[in-house]
């Protein structure tokens, strides 16, 4: 039992990463990309300053870098365990231990664990009244 237990155990980490990787090509190939949703839709922008702003968002969030890269990053960003940077963005350690950095939301501009925890209690209540 225990044998069986270790190995289901062992078999959860390449199943998380091939559905990890499935959902981040999947994001990765939807059409217009976030730079593009950013813009507020109706404003009556030159083209020049519609890639202006495109460019500024994919810097930004590193959208400029090839995807392999995105997704290695991402990854890192939301594995407790990992590379961890510093504020110039040089690498300073690997951790076991590090918190999971799910980034900024697009649309609120705050982080996702802040809006994840508002939400959560809400979720676990109407669970547990269903």
């Amino acid at each position: 039992m225990l044998t069986y237990l270790i190995r289901r155990v062992l078999l959860m980490v390449p199943t998380l990463l091939g559905i990890t990787l499935v959902v981040f090509v999947v994001m990765a190939s939807s059409p217009g990309g976030i730079s593009a949703q950013s813009l507020v839709e109706g404003q009556n922008l030159d083209p020049e300053a519609k890639q202006e702003i495109e460019a500024y968002y994919n810097r930004l969030y590193g959208l400029d870098d090839p995807p392999y890269m995105q997704y290695l990053r991402w990854l890192n960003n939301v594995s407790p365990i990992g590379f961890v940077f510093d504020e110039e963005n040089q690498m300073s350690g690997f951790s076991f231990s590090k918190g999971a950095d799910f980034g900024r939301s697009f649309r609120y501009g705050r982080p996702v664990t802040d809006l994840l925890a508002e939400r959560v209690p809400i979720t676990v209540l109407l669970n547990v009244l269903s």
